[in-house]
């Protein structure tokens, strides 16, 4: 069996104390609600948030706050690590 890794993101921006989340409407292969998510490129996980980010939302690098490490795996949990821009 071929294992694909990828991301899924959890995107917010606070507003006013309050976060507000990011939710793609889809309707080009189908239509439904999704967060932004994405293949691995060159096993970098970093980059490959980047990208889909800017491709899926429209967000450049220089928007974005930190990123939150939060991998896990089907064997257990990696423990949790900030990466800053």
């Amino acid at each position: 069996m071929k294992t694909e890794k990828g991301v899924a993101l959890v995107v917010y921006k606070k507003k006013r104390g309050k976060k507000r989340f990011l939710i793609l409407k889809r309707d080009k292969n189908w239509e439904g609600w999704e967060i932004p998510k994405g293949h691995l490129e060159d096993e970098d996980y970093i980059k490959t948030v980047k990208q889909e980010l800017r491709e899926e939302a429209g967000i450049q690098e220089d928007k974005i706050d930190n990123i939150e490490d939060l991998r896990k795996t089907l064997y257990g949990h990696i423990p949790t690590k900030k990466v800053k821009n």
